[in-house]
């Protein structure tokens, strides 16, 4: 094997394993011996990603400790990874808001698209309907006081009941998991705060097939209009 293919290898490894957190990268393990083998064997790609990213922290744990990595550019790695530097800067003013979430391929392949193509669009785990990612333009639908608030809620939290039962129903049976079409849905929407500030919406929808952590939807906001009430059809 080639040291680019290697490098590759080791970057999709690590890609399996991260948690992206407001900040950085982490990696958690159940054990001390575990954490420290991965630091030994990844510390210099982990260190390099990190600072791909934009990320202001790394850290590798496990068993109680933690260690921290430093993020710094190594030239020689930059060829490897150029691919995942245009995956989602970390910082708060950043193009993407990342909830705590464990990632793999598809996932950070929906990342890269969130952050290239501009506009109100985000990433929805299926199973438990909450946002996990929010691009910055959602600050204009923000649910609450700010955009990280957006990410407390399930969708059956602020839709319009009639609309979210419909919108389910719909999926199951004319969206395809492996996400080789895309719906567009008219909803209501609410703040979920106040029970006011409704909200007519039309929106894209496509799923995510995530493997073993399950299904997700990258949805795109077309069109959205204040309203005063629910419009039941």
């Amino acid at each position: 094997m080639n040291r680019r293919v290697e490098n590759l290898v080791s970057i999709n490894h690590l890609a399996a394993s991260t948690i992206f957190t407001s900040t950085g990268l982490a990696w958690r393990f159940p054990t001390v011996e575990a954490a420290r083998q991965h630091l030994r064997k990844y510390e210099k790609l982990i260190a390099h990603w990190a600072a791909s990213l934009g990320a202001s922290d790394a850290v590798v744990g496990g068993g109680g400790k933690e260690w921290p990595v430093l993020p710094h550019l190594s030239p020689d790695l930059s060829p490897e990874v150029s691919p995942i530097a245009a995956a989602p800067t970390f910082k708060a003013d950043g193009d993407l808001l990342i909830a705590q979430h464990w990632l793999n391929a598809p996932l950070l392949d929906a990342l890269m698209e969130l952050r290239q193509t501009p506009g109100i669009a985000g990433l929805v785990n299926w199973q438990s309907q909450k946002q996990v990612v929010l691009t910055q333009a959602c600050e204009e639908l923000t649910l609450g006081e700010q955009l990280s608030d957006s990410l407390k809620y399930s969708r059956s939290d602020y839709w319009h009941r009639p609309d979210f039962e419909r919108f389910e129903r719909e999926c199951r049976q004319a969206l395809n998991q492996d996400g080789s079409n895309i719906i567009e849905f008219r909803y209501q929407a609410f703040d979920p705060k106040s029970g006011g500030r409704w909200r007519d919406i039309v929106a894209s929808y496509r799923f995510i097939d995530a493997g073993h952590l399950g299904l997700f939807q990258l949805a795109r906001n077309l069109s959205y209009r204040p309203i005063e009430s629910p419009v039941t059809a």
